[in-house]
């Protein structure tokens, strides 16, 4: 891909399919196409047509890898409302190419494979013997999984970290919260 920059006009989207430019024994097929820049609420994004998300084997979540204008970044396709799925573009990307809402710009989209889940060792250790901590854990969403991993990365002292452990275990082997009920009108 070029450095020059090539905005059009919105309409609608054209669809190429080549194999990825990445290096390595990679069989996945990346997958070219144009899309409009959007927003939901604050955040970038445009719509995957479906054929693209066909062509991916795309279902709820798809872990991908994506190139616009050059920058590759992860990302993980969301079904959309309007058919197909949604692509978020960080503002790493968007911001820097100076890039506007209702820009078309060129996408190149191939799926890869998920980072493996890995559990705390502290909280491994604890799940050897109780192996519904383990599926517990790995039920939580992977957001909630990263902010397990950040919050213990800040805690130093390892009294507090098997204090915190033996919490958050109590938390994921505990009732779940129930769904609060909507106000009647």
């Amino acid at each position: 891909m070029s450095s020059t920059l090539f905005l059009r006009p919105r309409s609608s989207s054209r669809v190429v399919y080549r194999s990825p430019v990445k290096k390595g024994p990679a069989k996945a097929r990346a997958v070219h196409f144009e899309a409009v820049l959007s927003t939901v609420t604050q955040i970038r994004c445009v719509i995957v047509p479906p054929e693209v998300g066909e062509k991916l084997n795309a279902g709820s979540k798809t872990t991908v890898r994506a190139r616009v204008l050059g920058l590759e970044f992860d990302s993980t396709l969301t079904p959309a409302r309007a058919g197909g799925h949604r692509l978020s573009i960080p503002s790493t990307v968007w911001k820097p190419r100076g890039l506007t809402v209702g820009d078309m710009i060129p996408i190149e989209l191939w799926r890869v494979d998920p980072a493996p889940i890995v559990m705390p060792p502290e909280l491994e250790r604890l799940a050897a013997g109780t192996p519904a901590l383990r599926d517990a854990y790995f039920a939580i969403s992977p957001s909630d999984r990263r902010q397990v991993d950040k919050h213990l990365a800040g805690i130093v002292s390892p009294e507090a970290r098997s204090r915190w452990i033996e919490k958050l275990a109590g938390k994921l082997l505990g009732p779940r919260p129930r769904a609060r009920k909507a106000p009647r009108a």
